[in-house]
């Protein structure tokens, strides 16, 4: 390792950032690579009501875009 490398950039997986996010560490799994798409495959894989599905899009869409991560 590199003397000037004082910390190392994880990578973390799909399931790692969607626990983080649904746990309520919504700043911590977007700074992580969180994105929509994530969040709309795992809701469309699960039973989610219609209206929780698209309220959870629509604070996903308003966080990406306060992070300018949109």
């Amino acid at each position: 390792m590199s003397r000037g490398m004082n910390w190392i950039m994880a990578e973390y997986g799909t399931k790692q950032l969607l626990d983080w996010y649904l746990r309520g560490y919504h700043e911590l799994a977007i700074s992580h690579g969180f994105t929509l798409s994530m969040l709309e495959d795992y809701l469309h894989e699960h039973d989610y009501e219609r209206d929780l599905k698209y309220r959870m899009i629509k604070t996903l869409e308003r966080e990406l875009k306060a992070m300018n991560k949109d």
